[in-house]
């Protein structure tokens, strides 16, 4: 059995508190953050002990894993730092803000001889691998092209300062962006070759981040894909809430939409495609104490969690030049 430590407690903290119950081989031995209401409120309601540093969270022996849930741009120093103590890590998505802090990510935990996870949760939701199954079986052909739209109300009340400033990870092709290019690489089983993007602020003129991206990838595979995210106003009439991803086939079509339904075309029409209860969190634990136990790689790949902070930053290059930007 793994003791946990939770850094970083923010708005997915719960979440991966509630999965740590449900664990087989994982459980939560302590919880850190500077907020020391913060801490109080955590501990007293996941039983834990609580740290105010992460020093004083790594010199504990019974932690086992580091469980980072910082904001992004504190993602490497707090890698870096739990891997010279020893300490396997996982670290929410996206790996880092550039691709040089992955590289210098991957080479502190090699150099350490622990493991480290970047939790990209996607493959594990119910309803992305049933799609992934779909088309995995050849039931609707070979994809063709793909588009991933997710369209969502700001929601100022729930950003935390961080999340409006892209020098810290702010901003929604950070936030939203990482979850559907890792959703669409591995739905399509396929690397993004090249990216042609539009990153914007528009409907905030007031945060230090963007919240309109729209990207027009080729996969290497040669399939296209388009992306787009807004974040709009917090006003009744501002949009429509739309989170869905759709992939066109050679013989069919498939959707999926709010990471819950999966959705086939059938006599012209789509018809709903049974998905099981959601257990994602609990199954990212549950996958990463088992390569853990192994001694094998973790879940996911570092190249694919580089890889992905590699096309957040050629889309933000193309959006600053104007120009199409190849991915080497």
């Amino acid at each position: 059995m793994y003791g946990v430590g939770v850094v970083g407690l923010g708005r997915v903290s719960r979440g991966h508190g509630q999965a740590l119950k449900q664990a087989r081989d994982a459980h939560l031995v302590a919880a850190c953050d500077i907020d020391r209401a913060r801490l109080d409120t955590y501990t007293q309601e996941f039983g834990c002990a609580g740290e105010s540093s992460l020093d004083a969270l790594l010199a504990r022996e019974d932690v086992q894993v580091v469980d980072i849930l910082l904001p992004h741009g504190l993602h490497e120093e707090a890698t870096v730092k739990a891997a010279r103590a020893g300490k396997h890590i996982m670290v929410e998505k996206p790996m880092a803000m550039e691709v040089a802090a992955c590289d210098r990510m991957i080479a502190a935990a090699r150099d350490a001889g622990v493991q480290l996870f970047v939790a990209h949760t996607e493959r594990f939701i119910e309803a992305t691998r049933v799609a992934r199954a779909v088309l995995d079986s050849g039931e609707v052909g070979a994809p063709v092209m793909a588009t991933d739209v997710w369209y969502q109300p700001f929601r100022r009340h729930t950003r935390q300062p961080w999340m409006l400033d892209r020098s810290r990870g702010g901003g929604f092709l950070q936030m939203a962006g990482s979850h559907m290019f890792d959703r669409l690489v591995y739905l399509l089983s396929s690397r993004v070759k090249s990216a042609r993007a539009s990153v914007r602020t528009v409907y905030h003129s007031d945060v230090q981040c963007d919240d309109a991206v729209a990207a027009f990838l080729e996969l290497e595979s040669g399939v296209p894909c388009t992306i787009g995210t807004v974040s709009y106003k917090d006003t009744p009439d501002a949009g429509v809430e739309t989170h869905a991803v759709e992939i066109l086939c050679t013989d069919g079509m498939l959707k999926v939409d709010q990471r819950r339904r999966v959705y086939v075309s059938r006599a012209g029409t789509y018809e709903e495609v049974p998905v099981g209860p959601d257990t994602s969190l609990t199954r990212e634990w549950d996958a990463f104490t088992e390569s853990l136990d192994r001694g094998g790689p973790p879940p996911v790949s570092l190249e694919h969690a580089r890889h992905i902070v590699e096309v957040m930053e050629a889309c933000e290059r193309s959006s600053n030049t104007g120009q199409m930007v190849s991915l080497t």
